[in-house]
């Protein structure tokens, strides 16, 4: 059984209070209306229009939106304090789950709540849990859509590239990241709100051999035992060689994580999984 390691992240912004702001700087007449009557009037932005008399810049710095949204995220947290603050707060008012201490280490508000289409807890693309969420809908990740609406589309926005990467998971990052180092220009496209892909459900954790931490704590491990414990867990349906080569390749892999700034916690105990 390997020592696990997880991937520890931290909200730094603190709670402050939100003061609703007037600015022309993406306010339009027809967008506000959009999303202030009919349907659309009952998701996040046509209730901060309605409710809150707040006009597109509360939300939106800028006119444009970049790909990770964080410049929006930020201005929740403005309002609606950081993950970690929200995380108490669940736990103060007697919530079982809170999708503020989730498991995936989620750091985008934008992920679940939109701003211009119902909003849905991530949780449940794969869960079930009774997780009622304002301005949301069912339990029901991906309802089918008309994609006839979209029959006369133009592109708002034109991008050159020299590879274009489809999923976002460990595979598609890991060769994006290495791509870009190579001096190409690349594209990332995945179809969830957030990136991670398969990979999403290791929850961050990683199985290595033969670390400094793990050398550092007293913790003995090698391949064998690597090759072995993997089997177990498998029922020994596993293919031997692929096992051999992922423990043999582990520490290579935590160590380049480490090299492009990522932090793994050593966690002591044991975990199934490889």
């Amino acid at each position: 059984m390997k020592t696990l390691s997880r991937l520890t992240l931290c909200a730094v912004l603190t709670l402050t209070s939100c003061s609703v702001a007037f600015s022309a700087g993406m306010s339009d007449v027809s967008g506000k209306a959009l999303y202030q009557t009919g349907k659309k009037a009952d998701y996040l932005a046509g209730y901060h229009g309605k409710a809150l008399g707040a006009d597109c810049a509360v939300c939106h710095p800028s006119q444009s939106v970049s790909d990770s949204e964080r410049e929006i995220d930020a201005n929740c947290q403005k309002c609606h304090g950081t993950y970690q603050q929200l995380g108490q707060k669940d736990k103060s008012n007697g919530k079982p789950i809170s999708a503020h201490q989730g498991h995936l280490s989620i750091s985008s508000c934008t992920t679940c709540h939109k701003g211009h289409e119902e909003s849905f807890a991530y949780c449940n693309n794969c869960h079930i849990f009774n997780m009622p969420m304002k301005f949301g809908r069912a339990k029901v990740p991906y309802a089918p859509e008309d994609l006839s609406f979209y029959k006369n589309a133009i592109p708002n926005r034109e991008e050159t590239a020299d590879i274009v990467i489809v999923g976002g998971g460990g595979a598609g990052m890991v060769a994006a990241i290495e791509l870009q180092k190579a001096g190409k220009k690349v594209v990332l496209l995945e179809k969830m709100p957030i990136l991670g892909g398969s990979s999403l459900l290791a929850t961050g954790g990683m199985n290595v051999v033969g670390s400094k931490p793990q050398k550092d704590s007293g913790v003995k491990d090698d391949v064998d035992t690597f090759v072995k414990d993997s089997l177990h867990l498998g029922k020994g349906k596993n293919d031997q060689d692929l096992i051999r080569i992922l423990g043999t390749n582990s520490n290579d892999a935590y160590e380049w994580f480490e090299s492009l700034g990522g932090q793994l916690e050593l966690q002591k105990g044991k975990t199934g999984g490889t």
